[in-house]
């Protein structure tokens, strides 16, 4: 994935951003405690990934920049900071663009917290008597099998070749999961 494949998404992104701070900005909304809450969510949601996708965006062009550096530098304790520099930026950038991925698949309803699950029973037990009740295994499995979910579709993502569509792809995939 390139930065030009998801920048019309983020364009988008941007807008709605622009959106909920004018809402945001409001003084009738405070009087709405829960839309002010979502609304607030989603901005942090957004702002999070604008500066993830701005993070990943320097990585890419110090990446570039220590390529140009290699073809014209002559010194070997130069080239070798140079290219460990540059494996360590690789695998940098391959992370934020894993994040990236995850961050852009939308959120399933499940997760919502407005549900006033209880947090705490999504945690692991402390100990394994806290293991006996059924009760206490469910909120933690359906968690952590929505996160494998999600991390599964970023690593096969991830690991294609870049396609015009991937992302698009990758929303109606995650839609289809039960």
């Amino acid at each position: 994935m390139q930065p030009q494949d998801i920048a019309v998404h983020i364009d988008s992104m941007k807008e709605r951003f622009a959106e909920l701070e004018e809402k945001l900005a409001a003084p009738e909304i405070y009087s709405k405690p829960a839309e002010c809450k979502a609304l607030s969510r989603e901005r942090q949601c957004l702002a999070g990934i604008f500066s993830s996708f701005d993070l990943w965006n320097r990585t890419l062009d110090q990446i570039r920049e220590n390529r140009e550096l290699l073809e014209h530098e002559t010194d070997p304790d130069f080239l070798a900071l140079l290219q460990s520099d540059l494996a360590e930026l690789e695998r940098k950038s391959q992370e934020i663009e894993q994040q990236l991925t995850i961050a852009l698949i939308p959120r399933d309803s499940a997760d919502a917290r407005d549900k006033r699950e209880n947090v705490a029973s999504l945690m692991p037990p402390r100990s394994l008597s806290d293991w006996s009740s059924t009760s206490a295994r469910q909120p933690f499995f359906s968690a952590n099998l929505r996160y494998m979910r999600n991390i599964s579709a970023a690593n096969s993502a991830a690991s294609s070749p870049p396609a015009a569509g991937r992302i698009s792809t990758m929303v109606s995939r995650a839609r289809n999961r039960p």
